[in-house]
């Protein structure tokens, strides 16, 4: 495989891109879902491309055995309890549709 050049400092695809569109957290599925959505129309529409970001968290180390000395406990316990679907478990519960003895949620999307 030929490795690219690197052509910008930057490290966050929006700041590179013209034509993106954004998710500001790849944790909120409903914001994912709904961006996603707009992303079709827009490209259904013909105008042009589109590129989404969904910027998460890697729950685990690199690979077995990472001593994950670049980041605390205590960091990891925060993005455990903003996890998708526990953050979407919430959701539902507020809208009054999720309880703790309905069967597990099954979404489906159609494209």
């Amino acid at each position: 495989m030929r490795r690219l050049p690197r052509l910008s400092s930057c490290t966050n695809a929006q700041h590179r891109m013209e034509w993106l569109l954004c998710v500001s957290t790849g944790n909120d599925v409903e914001l994912v879902y709904n961006t996603m959505e707009d992303a079709l129309l827009h490209a259904r529409r013909g105008d042009g491309p589109f590129f989404i970001e969904a910027m998460t968290y890697r729950l685990t180390g690199h690979m077995m055995g990472d001593p994950e000395v670049y980041r605390t406990k205590e960091e990891v316990a925060q993005a455990r309890e903003n996890e998708p679907i526990r953050r979407l478990e919430r959701r539902l519960r507020s809208l009054g549709t999720r309880t703790q003895s309905s069967p597990a949620w099954k979404p489906r999307l159609t494209v």
